[in-house]
């Protein structure tokens, strides 16, 4: 069974528990008091969809508020319809998903890396590797994906990969680049209008749970 662990200075309320996934509700004190974002309510119910493009007339789901899709896959028009599944009594909330800690050959943005950009492979995902944190270009690219997760409609984020820090990474990236990386991440997201997911990385869930609406463990 995944699990969600609660820091000390925040409380992880499961709002979705599978044999893969967990996905948490973060109630940090350090959060805004009026957030001008999407952030998860108790109730609410997650589907976790990325093998499959989001179809809204096939995989909608009475009864599940907020879906986490492909950034790429999902055109805006699928978001679009997906949102007016809902209603203002129980609107339906579209997170885009995206890795914003590697290299991934197959995404229309690849050519955008820089070879000094790309670190290690990921063993088990072909055409994967990670990404240098460092990176102020890899940092540009990973803004216009949340741009581009915005400009589509989606009201928040699932970052992927961003506990590359306690991986063999071949960047030498460091448990403080993983902070720097992942603060700025939430920072850009929430500046965008959008909430913010924490991925997996508990050893760091006590300093970033604060600055994150939500948390999936896998």
């Amino acid at each position: 069974m995944a699990f969600a662990v609660g820091p000390a200075k925040s409380t992880c309320e499961y709002i979705l528990a599978t044999a893969l996934v967990a996905v948490c509700l973060v109630k940090a004190a350090a959060a805004p008091a009026t957030a001008t974002w999407w952030q998860p309510s108790r109730n609410e119910k997650f589907q976790y969809q990325l093998s499959v493009a989001l179809d809204p007339d096939k995989h909608f789901i009475p009864g599940v508020q907020v879906y986490i899709v492909d950034a790429f896959d999902t055109p805006a028009d699928a978001v679009a319809a997906l949102k007016a599944k809902g209603d203002a009594s129980a609107p339906v909330v579209p997170v885009c998903y995206i890795s914003a800690g590697t290299w991934e050959d197959w995404r229309p943005d690849a050519g955008d890396f820089a070879d000094s950009d790309k670190g290690a492979a990921l063993g088990n995902w072909p055409g994967e590797y990670y990404a240098n944190l460092r990176s102020d270009n890899v940092r540009a690219i990973m803004r216009r994906r949340m741009e581009m997760c915005r400009d589509k409609g989606f009201l928040a984020v699932d970052a992927d990969n961003v506990d590359a820090y306690s991986n063999a990474n071949g960047l030498g990236l460091t448990a403080e680049d993983q902070l720097d990386y992942n603060t700025w991440l939430a920072a850009t997201a929430h500046e965008l209008g959008l909430g913010m997911g924490l991925k997996n990385n508990l050893n760091q869930m006590a300093q970033l749970a604060p600055l994150f609406d939500f948390f999936v463990n896998e």
